[in-house]
């Protein structure tokens, strides 16, 4: 009798521990279940963009420059017809969405295929590229303040179009590559602001860039990279 009632216990007992074990495991996987439930965070995709037309332009043009100016409008200056190289220049207006044209001030000379580099004067400076078959070695300002174009009485040392212009943090810039008009060069100058004056830099880069970029790094090095004469090549130039 005794053996009996003990194994009822044993068998009630065993029973409990099952129970609260299931019950656990059921526990377990709700909270599991629950976890993988949970509302996601998710990032929204990022807007495609869309594109909207604004308003003509006062003349049709291509090899321009465009520059952002300290008033939030943007210069657009130079460039060619197909036909002409032009000297006119524009001011695009994103408040108003408008062109309006810069005449009767225009560029000192018709130049395609040039640099323009705002300084941190907020003028913008302007240098070589090509005037019909004509390379250029000349540089001049815009001021946004009167509007006008003004010669730099120094010409650049040598020749350029299709070159970069690069601002660097000591407000000097660095004009690199581009086409002479007879070879594609290697050869660099800096603009220094204060005096007006164009310098060769003595190093020349490792290969001919024409067509290329030119990135000024946190490091303070500007990357060169590419271009139609070594589309392959990258370098830094120490400025």
């Amino acid at each position: 009798m005794k053996s009996l009632i003990r194994f009822v216990f044993l068998f009630l007992g065993f029973l409990v521990i099952g129970a609260l074990a299931f019950s656990a495991q059921a526990s377990d996987k709700k909270k599991t279940f629950a976890a993988r439930e949970a509302p996601l965070a998710i990032a929204p995709a990022s807007s495609g963009g869309s594109f909207t037309a604004v308003g003509s332009m006062t003349a049709a043009r291509y090899f321009q420059t465009a520059t952002l100016l300290g008033n939030g409008k943007v210069l657009i200056a130079g460039g060619t017809t197909g036909s002409a190289t032009l000297n006119t220049a524009e001011l695009f207006d994103p408040a108003s969405g408008t062109f309006r044209s810069l005449s009767p001030n225009t560029m000192t000379s018709a130049r395609r295929q040039h640099t323009a580099t705002m300084l941190p004067s907020g003028k913008v400076l302007f240098t070589g590229g090509k005037m019909g078959s004509a390379t250029l070695n000349t540089a001049e300002l815009f001021d946004p303040a009167s509007g006008t174009f003004t010669l730099v009485p120094n010409t650049m040392t040598s020749g350029r179009h299709s070159h970069t212009a690069t601002l660097l943090a000591n407000g000097k810039v660095l004009l690199a590559g581009g086409y002479t008009g007879s070879v594609f060069t290697n050869t660099a100058e800096l603009f220094d602001p204060a005096s007006g004056a164009f310098t060769l830099v003595s190093n020349t880069m490792t290969a001919p860039h024409y067509q290329h970029t030119a990135t000024l790094l946190p490091s303070g090095k500007v990357l060169i990279a590419g271009g139609g004469a070594v589309r392959s090549s990258i370098e830094h130039l120490l400025p």
